[in-house]
């Protein structure tokens, strides 16, 4: 299970300083915290005993994102590691933050929501004029706080297992199919630029760009491009044809290969695709807070009119009676 963002860029930044400081990258490993200590002093004793950090890495797939393991691998053999881990610390970052924000969008009405559920069995029986047990109370909560729960918990796990499904679920919710598409896409771009700036030749870093990201249309892309780059064709031609490649994005890349800028273009495309995708998050989450308002003021709404209905009912009744 891949570790948290804080955690990551923590231990990324912390290995970049030690490298920078002269400490041998098999000592810098030990001298770090954040991800499994054990992992880390057995990756510290491969590299120490003359294997590569290729391998190295390997071990390190429980908790290291697949994504970036490549990524480090050529960084590590051009000698530009810690350029590469500060990259990469500093975008964990704007991730994190970037979350932070959405989940204090959601946290009042989720908040609300809870309460909702929390005190709806108890006014439910109250209008209908029986007691309510504590044994009964606590089953209808169960009943209803429980699923949420689970499905929070349910989430969470496919999001730190980096699993496809969750790319598949979010794809098909409304509002969340921008923001997984575009942060798919700045994933996608990051890891090309870095491949591209550690030495990898242009047809083997689209193809691991491709091979290591979440979308099933840009892996198909980078295979495809690879294909195209090796019949001697820049991919800048080829871009316009894959519907997973904005316009401008296309654009922007065709006119670094031509000015010689592809470096300085996929940093900003990178950077452009993280912006969009916080907004469509942003978006997401006032979409979904919106919705568990509505949500809250219905149940509130449906405990008004049935009380006032009692009401009237019973005063009918008497009305009747006399």
């Amino acid at each position: 299970m891949a570790l948290g963002h804080k955690t990551l860029a923590y231990f990324y930044l912390q290995l970049a300083q030690h490298l920078d400081a002269g400490i041998p990258l098999a000592r810098a490993l030990r001298e770090t915290a954040g991800p499994p200590a054990a992992g880390l002093q057995q990756m510290a004793g491969w590299i120490e005993r003359g294997g590569s950090v290729e391998q190295a890495l390997q071990m390190a797939t429980a908790w290291l994102p697949r994504a970036e393991r490549p990524l480090l691998t050529a960084a590590a053999a051009s000698g530009r590691l810690p350029a590469a881990l500060r990259r990469l610390a500093e975008r964990h970052n704007q991730i994190r933050a970037a979350r932070r924000k959405v989940a204090l969008t959601c946290a009042y009405p989720v908040l609300l929501f809870h309460l909702g559920l929390l005190i709806f069995p108890a006014v439910r029986a109250t209008m209908a004029g029986r007691t309510l047990t504590v044994g009964g109370y606590l089953l209808t909560v169960a009943v209803t706080v429980l699923p949420v729960w689970a499905a929070g918990l349910w989430l969470a796990t496919l999001a730190r297992r980096e699993s496809p499904g969750l790319t598949r679920l979010a794809d098909g919710l409304p509002f969340f199919r921008g923001y997984s598409r575009s942060q798919a896409l700045a994933d996608f771009t990051f890891t090309l630029g870095n491949l591209l700036d550690a030495g990898v030749i242009l047809g083997e870093a689209w193809l691991i760009a491709g091979q290591v990201s979440r979308s099933p249309a840009l892996r198909a892309a980078g295979q495809r491009i690879h294909e195209t780059i090796a019949q001697g064709e820049p991919p800048g031609l080829s871009l316009p044809r894959f519907a997973c490649f904005p316009p401008e994005y296309a654009g922007l890349y065709r006119a670094g290969e031509l000015n010689g800028q592809l470096d300085h273009n996929l940093r900003l495309l990178a950077e452009q695709s993280l912006d969009h995708s916080r907004l469509c998050l942003q978006l997401a989450a006032k979409a979904y807070a919106t919705l568990i308002f509505l949500l809250v003021a219905g149940m509130v709404g449906y405990i008004a009119f049935s009380t006032y209905a009692g009401y009237f009912n019973a005063l009918g009744k008497l009305s009747g009676a006399n």
